[in-house]
């Protein structure tokens, strides 16, 4: 279990699958078989999420994550951590209590389970709270996390705004 924990990263379900998909077909390139993985997760987080209710903070949370995987965008994390806890704050004092509580436990197993450096585990911790403070959209309120070049439909979801150029 120890050597699971300390190598996870070399031996991620989604590399497996890459390397035995291409082991069986010499037609297929290793980009198109990343793309068809990550679209088929989207699709399923997407799921959960209707199955949950679709209307609570849970849902919130993994629509973001979704929407980051389908996004695979360098940078994008801090921005939908912001974004997930800002919709889920929104719902009430009950949900705000939900994303404090989510939020910090998905850190700490970030950070003693898949060891991510302390820097980065508070970087999102920082991202987390912008997210669950303030009034206005969550693409305004999280505005400082976008990163440069993040298609619109990313930004626009959570602002109400559909805009047809990059910010």
């Amino acid at each position: 279990m120890k050597l699971l924990f300390e190598n996870w990263r070399n031996y991620s379900e989604e590399e497996v699958i890459v390397q035995e998909l291409l082991k069986e077909s010499t037609t297929l390139d290793e980009g198109a078989v990343r793309d068809a993985i990550r679209k088929l997760k989207t699709i399923f987080y997407r799921s959960i999420a209707a199955a949950t209710g679709g209307d609570n903070a849970l849902s919130d949370f993994i629509k973001a994550y979704a929407d980051m995987v389908e996004s695979n965008f360098i940078g994008n994390d801090q921005y939908f951590h912001c974004v997930a806890n800002c919709m889920a704050s929104d719902r009430g004092w009950k949900s705000m209590r939900f994303a404090e509580v989510f939020s910090e436990l998905r850190e700490f197993f970030d950070q003693y389970v898949k060891r991510d450096s302390q820097e980065a585990c508070d970087e999102d911790r920082e991202a987390n709270l912008v997210g669950q403070s303030g009034t206005e959209p969550c693409a305004d309120r999280c505005e400082e996390f976008i990163p440069r070049g993040l298609p619109c439909k990313y930004i626009d979801k959570y602002s109400g705004e559909q805009n047809e150029t990059p910010t």
